[in-house]
């Protein structure tokens, strides 16, 4: 399959910092999740970035099943609940991509510490912020995904 522009920017500029700390690429077929994935045992980092709509996500934390049409997972944590600096950064900016890779590469030792230290408050934020807003949303929230269950969508 061929990669996107925003995954080679990953591969480029971020991929080496991920790999350095110990994260591997992790790559599905047949199930939704995130256009770039990448895991450190339940630690999970996610990001997609939708040219049409112009919209960037960006997840760390842990895998979930979410219910939708085929199987899909998502991670739950978003990463301005880590660190600031990603969502500073203006869509409209000149290398938006590039500077949004760098933001991350260069933050993500310290997202990863403020994960050890807060990331089950972080999670039951966004499940409580979810709740008030939109019950479908738990309704389609599954378990945990344990790493074995993935065997039959890595590519």
């Amino acid at each position: 399959m061929k990669k996107t522009e925003y995954q080679i920017v990953v591969d480029g500029l971020l991929k080496p910092t991920l790999t350095e700390l110990g994260f591997e690429e992790v790559n599905l077929k047949n199930c939704i999740s995130e256009e770039v994935l990448f895991r450190k045992g339940r630690l999970w980092f996610g990001t997609s970035w939708d040219y049409r709509d112009r919209y960037m996500e960006m997840s760390l934390g842990h895998l979930f099943w979410f219910k939708d049409v085929m199987p899909r997972v998502i991670v739950i944590g978003n990463y301005t609940s880590y660190v600031s600096e990603v969502g500073k950064l203006v869509e409209s900016d000149n290398d938006y991509l590039k500077k949004v890779v760098n933001t991350v590469s260069r933050t993500i030792g310290k997202a990863v510490t403020v994960y050890e230290k807060k990331y089950e408050h972080i999670l039951s934020g966004h499940i409580n912020k979810r709740s008030k807003y939109s019950g479908v949303f738990l309704e389609h929230l599954g378990e945990e995904v344990k790493y074995e269950e993935l065997s039959e969508f890595k590519t």
